[in-house]
């Protein structure tokens, strides 16, 4: 998957309580956003094919952990914005999280409003220029 471009304003969001996964889907299509989801590990690694621009990931899933997602998807180097949807808001439990490298995490329960604020943000176009180094005076 290196080096191949993004699906667009693609976002995945892989949650197994299919209530939490509705939920979360209508609200960002709500948003105009393209979504696909999945309930498994099985299932995100095979919708990454799609390199979404945005994953939604919640940890604990029914055949392994959202872990083994996001460590596909920095192994494959893809660029993907990854925030970890948690329900524990222990601090060893974060740290942990954290080690894994997601862009953001969101502890159960949050404001819906927050985190489509930051799925949109990470839809938005990059400027190029707004990383360059200033000129040396």
């Amino acid at each position: 998957m290196d080096g191949l471009p993004h699906d667009g304003g693609l976002t995945l969001v892989v949650e197994d309580d299919d209530d939490n996964r509705f939920l979360l889907v209508r609200l960002l299509r709500q948003h105009g956003l393209q979504v696909e989801s999945a309930s498994t590990v099985a299932g995100a690694l095979e919708k990454l094919a799609r390199r979404p621009r945005v994953v939604l990931l919640d940890m604990q899933l029914p055949d392994g952990t959202g872990a083994e997602v996001l460590e596909q998807i920095r192994r494959d180097k893809g660029d993907s914005a990854v925030a970890i949807v948690t329900g524990s808001a222990e601090p060893e439990a974060l740290e942990e999280l954290r080690a894994f490298g997601p862009d953001a995490v969101f502890i159960k329960p949050f404001a819906l409003e927050q985190l489509c604020e930051w799925v949109r943000s990470m839809h938005a176009p990059r400027d190029p220029c707004s990383s360059a180094p200033a000129p040396a005076s």
